[in-house]
């Protein structure tokens, strides 16, 4: 039940569900809650390209941040890459690869068009 309310809270796209995610992402002591937060923040893979850049600003912040608790970051790996992956529309793999991609990415007009164009 709770997995439905975080999915739908994602395909909302509300700006204003955004620093709840986020915070539940970060700090929620149930890590099922945390995964099905950076979920829901990966279905703003579909919203408009202002309000996505920002989310995936802060996704990548959250999973630098959680990378460094090993124990967290061990069950909260897979959601986080997957939620950055759908945001950013590439397959990378590690949280680095990711700030390293999007160091240059935010500073292009179009950072989700795809690779090529």
């Amino acid at each position: 039940m709770l997995g439905r309310f975080y999915r739908a809270a994602g395909r909302l796209r509300l700006a204003a569900h955004v620093p709840a995610l986020l915070k539940l992402a970060h700090k929620c002591p149930d890590l099922t809650v945390a995964e099905q937060a950076l979920h829901a923040l990966g279905g703003f893979c579909a919203a408009a390209a202002g309000s996505r850049k920002h989310v995936t600003g802060k996704v990548l912040e959250v999973c630098q941040s959680l990378s460094r608790r090993r124990a967290r970051w061990r069950r909260l790996r897979a959601p986080g890459l997957r939620a950055l992956q759908r945001l950013t529309g590439r397959k990378l793999n590690r949280v680095d690869q990711f700030a390293a991609w999007w160091g240059h990415a935010k500073t292009l007009r179009d950072p989700f068009a795809p690779p090529g164009n």
